[in-house]
């Protein structure tokens, strides 16, 4: 399914209008796309039938909008997908996925606070990644594309899958942002 779905959201951005649209709407598929190739530990949950949380924090009305269009109706490892908007990292500990857009004024203490859940922290431009996040979008030949730490995620208890890991993109020293 990943296969179908990433020469999709992977099309060059059009043009700058509609960019930020058409880029929230690929960043929405795509977290709920990582809930599906993504392992977290038994206790990350309270059940079985417990629903996998996926927060979006801070940022402009916009992005939870397209994460909430996106993930409703669906089911992700059989379990229902809803969103949270914690305004505080205290408030994060049910978050599974907790998204930190790139204009998010305090990062470095919401990534320090979730270092020691099992969340998976997903954000956006290569800096992310040095911060210690997980998942970063950065746009590569204007189209949206994902870099991955995987020790970072190890270390929350969280096992990615290998197909999901030969998508990421490769760091390279320019282009990214």
């Amino acid at each position: 399914m990943l296969a179908c779905l990433v020469p999709a959201l992977s099309r060059p951005l059009a043009a700058q209008e509609s960019q930020t649209a058409l880029e929230r709407q690929v960043k929405a598929a795509y977290l709920l796309n990582f809930t599906r190739y993504v392992e977290w530990p038994a206790a990350a949950f309270p059940d079985s039938e417990a629903a996998i949380n996926l927060c979006v924090v801070g940022g402009e009305e916009a992005m939870p909008d397209a994460v909430r269009r996106t993930i409703e109706g669906r089911r992700t490892r059989g379990r229902s997908v809803r969103l949270l908007r914690p305004d505080a990292p205290a408030q994060a500990a049910d978050c599974h996925v907790v998204f930190l857009p790139a204009q998010m004024p305090l990062t470095d203490e919401w990534l320090a606070s979730l270092r020691t859940t099992s969340a998976l922290t997903v954000g956006e431009g290569a800096e992310f990644i040095r911060q210690g996040g997980m998942i970063s979008f950065v746009i590569l030949e204007q189209t949206v594309r994902f870099l991955i730490d995987e020790g970072a995620a190890r270390a929350a208890g969280l096992r990615i899958s290998s197909r999901l890991l030969t998508l990421a993109a490769r760091p390279g020293p320019a282009g990214v942002r």
